[in-house]
């Protein structure tokens, strides 16, 4: 997030805030005051530290698949491939098979769904570990950005 000073074609002030949301797509807010745009600009950083705005599309049909679809390129980009590997294995077993055809808006307004698929995790057997490395994937685009 970011605040910059700019001047339109007509030579008027104004000031555009750069965030970025859960997909990882660019996106900006202008402002005509300094104040305001840095006001917006804590307001989304209070939120995104909350995780008070969740991705939930106005159709409400997207899944969780689809989602990460879009935000998985972008993430893959900045880790090494080791993490790459293991993110992607983790998705593949624990993760797309239980939550994949979820749409997210489900997602965002049950989480004791996600505590059923943990607590299935561990009713498997699957270590305490990678139960948690899934909790954190699963997690990961939604924590990418605004």
């Amino acid at each position: 997030m970011s605040v910059q000073k700019y001047r339109t074609h007509s030579g008027a002030l104004r000031y555009r805030t750069r965030y970025y949301d859960h997909g990882g797509a660019e996106r900006s807010k202008t402002f005509r005051t300094k104040r305001d745009a840095q006001a917006f600009d804590a307001i989304v950083a209070v939120k995104k530290s909350r995780g008070d705005l969740l991705p939930i599309p106005s159709e409400g049909d997207l899944t969780l698949s689809e989602f990460a679809a879009s935000w998985w390129p972008s993430k893959a980009a900045r880790l090494g491939p080791r993490t790459v590997a293991v993110h992607e294995s983790n998705w593949a077993v624990h993760i797309e098979s239980a939550l994949g055809a979820v749409p997210i808006r489900v997602l965002a307004h049950n989480p004791s769904l996600i505590a059923r698929w943990r607590d299935s995790l561990i009713d498997a057997g699957v270590g305490g570990p990678t139960v948690r490395r899934s909790i954190i994937v699963r997690q990961a685009g939604f924590d990418g950005g605004f």
